[in-house]
């Protein structure tokens, strides 16, 4: 699985905020979307198998009409388009769900709604000898190792940051640094909910001296709504901490 660093570590840094983060999340989720829209247009263009020459399963012709009926504004599209072509069919309403995600309406629901339909295709292509099963085999493996997120992204700031922002919430008077702290911790909430709960799935403590700059991130995580949610990630860093840093793990 892919990972990154970039727009969410924040340790000295204050042109990443929250927003940031958000952006780039977002960013990368419609990115990959794009690549499997182009890819399924593709495969489209090259799918002409008659149902006359290849009779499809009936799983696939069940799933058309699925498709069909939650889609009807496409299944309109689709009257006189096709006729006897059920792969070039249920290839178009899968294009048609990324489409839709791409411009903000719902589509697929997760990455795994899409790879069953992959994998539908891919089945029905494989009975029929097509070689074009490959094509979507090789799909299938970019969905599970891309998913819909492309990439997981660290949050990274320094336990100095969160002491601080635990403290101010705690008295009710945040200054704008420890805004900024709650601010991310609560868009990465809303990040997990609304763009993909794999965009974002650790939270890395720069400068980890002891087992209460763990605690602390923890509890701020817990009145932020986070707690159970995101792996908390210790980084010791000075000498001193390296030599006992296993201290501190049996500590927590």
């Amino acid at each position: 699985h892919l990972g990154s660093w970039m727009g969410g570590d924040r340790d000295a840094n204050p042109f990443v905020t929250h927003d940031i983060t958000r952006t780039v999340v977002q960013r990368a989720r419609l990115l990959v979307i794009e690549k499997y829209f182009r890819a399924v247009d593709e495969l489209i263009g090259e799918c002409s198998l008659s149902s006359d020459l290849a009779p499809p399963p009936a799983k696939l012709l069940t799933s058309v009409k699925k498709d069909s009926v939650r889609f009807p504004v496409q299944a309109q599209r689709l009257v006189g388009r096709f006729e006897r072509e059920p792969y070039r069919q249920k290839l178009t309403y899968m294009k048609y769900k990324l489409r839709c995600m791409l411009e903000g309406e719902k589509g697929d629901r997760t990455a795994k709604e899409f790879l069953a339909d992959i994998r539908l295709v891919h089945d029905a292509l494989k009975q029929a000898h097509s070689s074009l099963a490959q094509r979507l085999e090789f799909l299938a493996r970019q969905t599970e190792i891309f998913g819909f997120h492309l990439l997981s992204l660290d949050v990274r700031d320094n336990q100095a940051a969160i002491h601080t922002a635990l403290t101010e919430q705690t008295s009710r008077s945040l200054s704008p640094e420890s805004r900024e702290v709650i601010a991310t911790l609560r868009g990465i909430r809303w990040v997990q909910t609304h763009v993909d709960p794999r965009s974002i799935t650790a939270y890395v403590l720069s400068m980890t001296h002891k087992k209460e700059d763990v605690l602390d991130l923890l509890e701020l995580a817990r009145r932020n709504g986070l707690f159970g949610r995101i792996d908390l990630v210790p980084l010791f860093e000075t000498i001193d901490d390296l030599r006992h840093c296993h201290v501190v793990m049996q500590e927590l």
